[in-house]
């Protein structure tokens, strides 16, 4: 509903629908907007059985196009093991579905973690001025997370209470620079020598440490 009442207020039918992991969440609402538009529904080939309505087909670590606008399939299993985050070089925008969230990552529901930092590290040397749309508004509660990690952290505090208001007003975190996430983020700074001693990790390896934090997560 919020879909069709996006496009009615735009005037905008639907076109193409594209799919980064099979979760119904992402795709619950397929089959209803095909019927509605007579759009395509894209997907990774391999994954394509588990998207409602898939009919066009992607394949990974490929370059495909859309309107006009070529992008590439990044293949990013963790999440899910057919999961895809869709890159769009020129125009520097960055759709992650539940790879990359602000502050945070996915959980791990058919992957590992080491599947994960290798998904990650991909995404981390993406440019920085890269703007990334993630699958879900989690960012207030991902930080008060990154701030029980590193708890003196002035940048931390300083974005926490920043994006704390926009939610409290009803706006959205989200989209944002991928630059905010590679400096500040837990989930991207496995290396970070100032993170490895807030875990009191510092001889660790990078598997170590985002597996930590991912583990720390889970049960936060």
């Amino acid at each position: 509903e919020p879909v069709l009442d996006y496009c009615a207020e735009k005037g905008w039918p639907i076109d193409d629908i594209l799919i980064t992991h099979h979760h119904p969440d992402h795709t619950g609402g397929n089959l209803q907007l095909k019927e509605k538009f007579g759009c395509s529904v894209w997907a990774l080939r391999e994954d394509g059985f588990r998207i409602p309505g898939a009919d066009h087909y992607f394949e990974k670590d490929s370059t495909s196009q859309i309107a006009g606008h070529v992008f590439e399939v990044m293949f990013t299993p963790a999440h899910t093991l057919g999961h895809v985050c869709l890159y769009f070089e020129k125009l520097r925008l960055l759709f992650c579905g539940d790879t990359l969230f602000s502050f945070g990552c996915g959980r791990l529901f058919e992957g590992d973690a080491a599947m994960m930092l290798k998904a990650l590290a991909r995404l981390r040397a993406l440019p920085r001025d890269t703007t990334y749309f993630c699958g879900h508004e989690y960012t207030v509660t991902n930080l008060e997370f990154a701030l029980s990690l590193e708890p003196e952290s002035s940048a931390l505090k300083e974005i926490y209470i920043e994006l704390k208001k926009l939610r409290e007003h009803g706006l959205p975190t989200v989209p944002a620079l991928l630059k905010r996430e590679i400096e500040l983020s837990p989930f991207l700074r496995w290396d970070d020598v100032v993170l490895k001693e807030a875990l009191s990790m510092e001889s660790a390896s990078d598997l170590e440490v985002f597996t930590a934090v991912r583990t720390k997560r889970n049960s936060w």
